[in-house]
């Protein structure tokens, strides 16, 4: 039986993105207190084990993963994408809710309120552009 929630994360091994992860993992662990193998991190390449390991001590659940793409993901100019993980393999996660957290969110209060909530949409992304 899959567990009820997975918290979902997806990056690469960049230093700056990797430090924002675990931040945010710290803040998961302590403001919501869910069992740490029901966080998931997916990792595409590239891929260091000096960052893998950072998760693993936290005792949340790792996941490496090859690119879909050729070479790897690149910038329609052809240069490496800096930090783009490859979202879609959150799809794996065999639990009724799947939570995506980006890299550099910060929990500052429990997500299961937000979860058990009577609500169509759980977030939305806001466009600080206007």
């Amino acid at each position: 039986m899959p567990s009820s929630v997975a918290y979902v994360y997806s990056l690469s091994s960049y230093d700056k993105i990797v430090r924002d992860a675990i931040r945010s993992v710290r803040s998961l662990l302590s403001t919501t207190d869910p069992d740490p193998s029901s966080v998931h991190v997916y990792f595409t390449p590239p891929i260091e084990e000096k960052h893998t390991s950072l998760f693993e001590r936290r005792g949340v659940t790792v996941h490496e993963r090859d690119s879909a793409f050729p070479g790897g993901f690149r910038t329609r100019l052809g240069s490496p994408k800096a930090g783009y993980a490859e979202k879609w393999w959150l799809t794996e996660c065999e639990a009724e809710t799947v939570v995506f957290l980006d890299c550099d969110t910060i929990i500052l209060g429990d997500l299961k309120d937000v979860i058990k909530g009577d609500y169509e949409l759980k977030a939305r992304p806001i466009d600080a552009s206007d």
